[in-house]
């Protein structure tokens, strides 16, 4: 386990989840403090259609479920508001690496030749492992010889990239949340 210990923080073959930007530009690379205190604003009527624009905008539906729209591949928000404040939602949406839920916690393995992947594990057999490496391309699997896996572990990095809400001005990430606030009520 020891002489495999840096091979398990070596980079992955292969970009991590890619931030896909669509038309839409980088606004600014977001930080918590930048909401600190616009979060009140929370408590005023805000636009909830362009809060679901902005659900479409920052790909939030290619892999979160939210009454009923949206794909499963990460939590479904549909009761989010049960189980953070929008503050905790907040941080996890901008640094989604901090606290990973177990079951979305994707699997780093260290291949014999020295290639690493990480991935969410879809299927396993006594040959193989398949896993999904980019959750917003769920159905292309990865499969990974069960003789040629050197090393496995949880992985420390989210599937959900970071960044996902740079492109959006403050006002439109307000919206969000208002939206996915709204929504799963």
């Amino acid at each position: 386990r020891a002489a495999v210990a840096p091979l398990l923080e070596a980079p992955l073959d292969g970009p991590a989840t890619p931030l896909n930007l669509g038309a839409r530009k980088i606004v600014e690379h977001w930080r918590f403090i930048d909401f600190v205190l616009s979060l009140r604003k929370l408590d005023e009527p805000r636009d909830l259609a362009n809060g679901k624009a902005m659900f479409q905008a920052a790909r939030c539906a290619a892999c979160h479920r939210l009454g009923g729209e949206g794909k499963a591949v990460g939590p479904d928000l549909t009761d989010v508001r049960k189980r953070f404040s929008r503050r905790d939602l907040l941080a996890a949406i901008l640094s989604p690496s901090t606290i990973i839920a177990e079951k979305y916690q994707a699997t780093r393995f260290v291949m014999s030749d020295g290639k690493v992947f990480a991935g969410l594990i879809f299927s396993e057999d006594e040959q193989s492992v398949r896993i999904v490496v980019d959750p917003l391309t769920p159905e292309k699997l990865t499969t990974l010889a069960k003789g040629d896996i050197e090393a496995q572990s949880p992985s420390p990095v989210s599937l959900m990239p970071e960044g996902v809400l740079d492109t959006l001005t403050q006002e439109e990430v307000l919206d969000l949340l208002a939206y996915i606030e709204a929504a799963a009520k």
